[in-house]
């Protein structure tokens, strides 16, 4: 049997000196807002993340759409086009083995939201959504 894993991506704005400033916080982070097993990786460069995702698609063996754009055939350039023009500048990576994409994507929010509370939100404004892949196999924004 194969154990399923939750993936979810969250985009955010935050002005820090960089990534690694972001990674070494996330402990702290995960830690205060109780968030166990969540697995991330954060990234700045929109083209690596782009490709993680193609490949788990290709990987998967299906295909995947966003809601707004049907004609996107992986829905990945619409959703990064849509956070650039938003000034969204970076991207979390989560995976929460043994759980759903949406329990997933509910810890990545839970995560962004344990950020615009920490000393990264003061140094700049963190903002930001989660996308994740449904059952329909689309990709929507965590509401």
């Amino acid at each position: 049997m194969v154990e399923t894993k939750g993936t979810a991506y969250g985009f955010f704005h935050c002005e820090v000196p960089g990534k690694e400033a972001i990674e070494r916080e996330i402990p702290a982070l995960k830690k205060a807002g109780k968030i166990e097993g969540l697995e991330v990786a954060v990234f700045n460069n929109f083209d690596e993340i782009e490709e993680e995702v193609r490949r788990k698609v290709i990987e998967s063996g299906e295909t995947y759409y966003y809601d707004e754009d049907p004609t996107d055939p992986t829905g990945i350039e619409s959703i990064f086009e849509m956070a650039d023009d938003a000034g969204l500048d970076y991207v979390i990576s989560g995976t929460l083995p043994g759980r759903t994409n949406f329990e997933t994507a509910r810890q990545v929010s839970h995560l962004l939201i344990q950020m615009s509370q920490s000393y990264l939100n003061k140094l700049g404004e963190v903002w930001g959504n989660v996308v994740y892949m449904d059952d329909s196999g689309r990709f929507v924004f965590l509401e």
